[in-house]
């Protein structure tokens, strides 16, 4: 999973532009792709406005409805996620 794409409440935010249905497949989980196009700029925002609330940056993300976006459900791809993983792993192995 890259950098751009975290875990949240057992779905995954993606910022990036691709291959969303990719890590939606590998991970079992749907991804999250935010309406917002300046997730960085509104990320820097919330957390300034919960230092000056005192309030979680949870809870300002949520009340100004951060969370909302499209989502990529896993597909057909993710029936083979397991054996992905797996030949990964053992390729990862023999070339270290």
């Amino acid at each position: 999973m890259s950098p751009a794409a975290h875990a949240v409440d057992r779905r995954i935010h993606d910022l990036r532009d691709g291959h969303r249905q990719v890590v939606a497949d590998l991970s079992q989980r749907p991804v999250l792709v935010p309406h917002s196009p300046e997730q960085v700029a509104a990320g820097a925002c919330v957390q300034a406005a919960a230092v000056v609330s005192g309030a979680e940056p949870a809870d300002v993300a949520d009340a100004w409805n951060l969370g909302a976006g499209d989502v990529v459900e896993p597909g057909p791809g993710a029936a083979v996620a397991a054996e992905v993983r797996t030949a990964y792993g053992a390729l990862r192995t023999r070339s270290s």
